[in-house]
C-alpha cells in the first residue's frame, strides 16, 4: 500500500511533549508529504516496531528520524 515517491496527508499531529526538545520540524495536520523512505522502528517512548516515514519536505535530524504511518492516510483516499 505504502511506496516511496508516495503522497500521504497527515492527520494526527499531536506529538508527545518530549519530541520539541529534539525537532520543530514536524508534520502538520492537513500537510501534504512525499515518502522518501520507510522503516520498522520503535515507536516514540515504546518497544513496538511500526513503520515509518521520512519526508521529502521535512529535513531529517538524523538517519532515524521517521513519522509513525498511522498519522497519515494516502492522498487519493481523501479525494
Amino acid at each position: 500500500m505504502w511506496h516511496r515517491g508516495q503522497q500521504v496527508i497527515c492527520l494526527d499531529d499531536r506529538f508527545p511533549g518530549a519530541i520539541w526538545e529534539w525537532t520543530s520540524h514536524v508534520p502538520q495536520v492537513g500537510g501534504v508529504y512525499t515518502i522518501v523512505g520507510m522503516d520498522y522502528l520503535p515507536e516514540w517512548g515504546g518497544r513496538e516496531r511500526v513503520l515509518g516515514f521520512r519526508f521529502e519536505e521535512l529535513p531529517a535530524l538524523s538517519s532515524r528520524t521517521y513519522f509513525s504511518a498511522w498519522r497519515f492516510e494516502p492522498c487519493w483516499l481523501l479525494g
